[in-house]
């Protein structure tokens, strides 16, 4: 065999090491955050290296997916989960899961601080969450997540934190319950909502695609709520038809494109996303979580409409 030969092969051979070299570096710079599977999802496949079989739900998991859509159930995995992280007062993923549990709180039982549709008169208008039940609700929780999620920034820096979507999401998410809770009118007006406005821009920039466009439902709900002169239909509409094309299969996506058409007075449009709405499945944990809601709301959404003359 040629000196050519022996020398592509072992030139072969160190070459090969290399993307095995590298992920091996990429490991030990990740083992101080070994368990925070919320953090670094997915970083060896980032270079290449071959998926691992995918793990058995943790304790913690298994208890919020049991309790989607219900808020006693979540109320419950919430205290389960708080016991765990007496036990292990640093494990940073008991502590994002505390927080999605009690974000999930919020979620389901003020129906994600949702829009709803109705008439005055002849004129289309929504409806806001913002009863005193609600608030108090946002006032009791937002706080218990806030308080979750800074802990677990301080503790792998803000870079790392807000990289990963589901991390992020869940201080979008408990910002937005945490600006609501003296009302979004009153929010609006006062400039406290500039924090949660800033978080969505940065959701927007950072993690457009995650949980289907999600972000959209964040702006055009604000442009529909707003007071004059921020409110603007037209913009809203934009946001919802944005995100309904991006991604159809959503019942969340569907419903929101049906109030984006009826505040617009497009009635045909709003029954045509209603219809659709309840056909579609509730395509994420957070649709889960108020998939009744969104049934319910396009169901009635329907007859309002059929009651009236398009």
């Amino acid at each position: 065999m040629s000196s050519f030969t022996h020398g592509h092969k072992r030139l072969g051979r160190r070459s090969q090491l290399l993307p095995c070299l590298a992920i091996l570096a990429l490991t030990i710079t990740c083992c101080h955050y070994a368990r925070l599977g919320y953090i670094f999802p997915g970083a060896l496949c980032a270079l290449g290296a071959s998926s691992p079989t995918q793990p058995a739900a943790s304790p913690a998991r298994e208890l919020l997916n049991k309790a989607r859509g219900d808020a006693g159930k979540m109320r419950q995995a919430y205290a389960s989960i708080k016991k765990l992280l007496h036990a292990d007062p640093e494990d940073n993923d008991l502590k994002l899961a505390a927080a999605e549990a009690a974000v999930a709180v919020m979620r389901i039982e003020s129906n994600a601080n949702s829009l709803t549709c109705d008439f005055e008169g002849n004129k289309p208008v929504v409806r806001k969450q913002d009863t005193e039940a609600n608030m108090k609700i946002w006032a009791e929780w937002a706080p218990v997540a806030s308080e979750l999620v800074k802990n677990v920034q301080e503790s792998v820096g803000e870079e790392a934190f807000c990289n990963e979507a589901s991390n992020f999401i869940l201080s979008v998410e408990s910002t937005m319950y945490a600006t609501s809770s003296k009302g979004i009118v009153s929010a609006v007006l006062s400039g406290k909502a500039i924090s949660f406005l800033s978080s969505v821009t940065k959701l927007e920039a950072m993690h457009p695609e995650f949980d289907g466009l999600i972000y959209c439902v964040y702006w055009g709900a604000y442009y529909l709520a707003a007071p004059w002169p921020v409110t603007s239909t037209k913009k809203a509409r934009n946001y919802f038809e944005k995100m309904v094309k991006a991604r159809p299969a959503s019942r969340r996506n569907q419903y929101w494109a049906g109030v984006g058409a009826f505040m617009e007075g497009d009635y045909p449009a709003a029954q045509s996303y209603m219809e659709r709405a309840l056909r579609e499945e509730c395509a994420s944990d957070s649709e889960r979580d108020v998939c009744a809601f969104l049934t319910a709301e396009a169901g009635r959404t329907l007859q309002l409409l059929a009651g009236r003359q398009m």
